[in-house]
């Protein structure tokens, strides 16, 4: 009869446990062929299921079992697989853009003979150079 409680009561359990898991997004793109080390996504997991473990996978053999990763370089397309302490596994997947590459145009202007005065616009603002 005590195994019959203990199995109606796990039975119990596994049913009300709950858990509230969200990624968000913290990097509106990457610059192609590498950035600098940053936490790109934010994960949050909560509720009754847990404790909670966490196993990140993305571009070159990108792998971290962090829940929010600070070493994220490349652009591209992650998965993360979040278990719940009962063995429950859900996947999740995320796309960090690439960042645009800049682009460059300008006029040069010889001022004096052998000088010249630049003029290059990088899309974020203006630049001369004598």
């Amino acid at each position: 009869m005590n195994h019959l409680f203990t199995t109606a009561l796990l039975l119990l359990t596994l049913l009300s446990a709950q858990a509230t898991i969200e990624v968000t997004p913290l990097a509106g793109c990457l610059c192609e062929g590498g950035s600098a080390p940053q936490q790109a996504f934010e994960l949050t997991a909560e509720g009754t299921a847990g404790p909670f473990t966490f196993r990140w996978a993305g571009p070159n053999g990108y792998s971290s079992p962090e829940q929010n990763p600070t070493d994220i370089t490349a652009a591209g397309d992650y998965t993360v697989d979040v278990t719940n302490s009962f063995g429950c596994t859900f996947q999740y997947d995320i796309t960090i853009p690439a960042c645009p590459a800049p682009s460059f145009s300008g006029d040069k202007t010889e001022t004096c003979p052998g000088h010249y005065r630049a003029t290059v616009t990088d899309g974020l603002g203006i630049v001369d150079s004598t």
